[in-house]
C-alpha cells in the first residue's frame, strides 16, 4: 500500500459545490463502513489518480481522514457520461485484518509466444474472492494450456494465491474451448446413433 491520501472533510452538497471542486483540481467522495456514517470529503486528483492506477480494480487505498487513517476499498466511481473524467468516487472503510468480498477480473494467461489464446473463451469475466484487503489480487490467471486439455476449466481448477478463497460454486465453468466441446459433442451423437442402430 502506498501513502495515504489526505482526504479534506467539511464540504457541502450539491452540483454547484462538486463541479467547482472537479475545476479546483479536486474530486468530491464519499467513505462509509465500519460502523461510520457516511462522510463527504474530497481529494486532490493527481494524487488520488496515482493511488487509484497503484491499486488497480481491487487494491486498497490509505486514506486520512481528520486524522485518522482509514484502509480502504474502492466500491464505486462515476464518470461523466460524455467526457469520461472521474466526478465521484464511493470509498468503503474495511479492517484490513479481516477479510473482505470482492470481485475479481479473469484474465487468460499461459499462453506462448504467438499465441493469442484465440481458440480459448472465458465463461465469466468476473469471480468472486475472500480475502483480507492486503491479499486480494488484481487478477486471477485463467490456464489456457490447462483449459485446452480438457475443453473446459472449473473454478476449483483455477490457482489462487494464499489466503484467497472463492465465495461461489467451485463447479463453476471458468473457460471453454468451444471447438473442442463441439467435437466431443459430435462423437457423443455418433455413438448414440451407433448405439440406437
Amino acid at each position: 500500500m502506498s501513502e495515504s491520501l489526505i482526504a479534506e472533510t467539511g464540504r457541502k452538497s450539491g452540483s454547484r459545490v462538486a463541479g467547482r471542486l472537479r475545476r479546483a483540481g479536486r474530486i468530491p467522495c464519499v467513505v462509509y463502513g465500519l460502523g461510520m456514517e457516511p462522510l463527504p470529503v474530497d481529494i486532490a486528483w493527481p494524487e488520488l489518480r496515482r493511488a487509484l492506477i497503484a491499486a488497480g480494480a481491487t487494491g486498497s487505498i490509505r486514506l486520512n481522514v481528520n486524522g485518522a487513517e482509514h484502509v480502504t476499498l474502492v466500491r464505486e466511481i462515476q464518470r461523466h457520461p460524455v467526457r469520461r473524467e472521474v466526478s465521484h468516487i464511493d470509498f468503503l472503510a474495511v479492517n484490513p485484518d479481516e477479510a473482505v468480498d470482492v470481485e475479481v477480473n479473469l484474465v487468460i494467461g499461459g499462453l506462448e509466444e504467438g499465441d493469442e489464446g484465440n481458440d480459448v473463451e472465458l465463461a465469466i469475466r468476473t469471480i468472486g474472492l475472500r480475502a483480507k484487503p492486503g491479499e486480494i489480487p488484481s487478477e486471477i490467471i485463467v490456464d489456457a494450456n490447462a483449459v485446452r486439455e480438457t475443453g473446459t476449466l472449473t473454478v476449483a481448477a483455477l490457482e489462487l494465491p494464499d489466503g484467497v478463497t472463492v465465495t461461489g460454486e467451485i463447479t463453476e465453468v471458468v473457460a471453454t474451448v468451444p471447438a473442442k466441446l463441439a467435437a466431443a459433442a459430435e462423437l457423443l451423437a455418433a455413438a448414440a446413433a451407433t448405439a440406437e442402430d
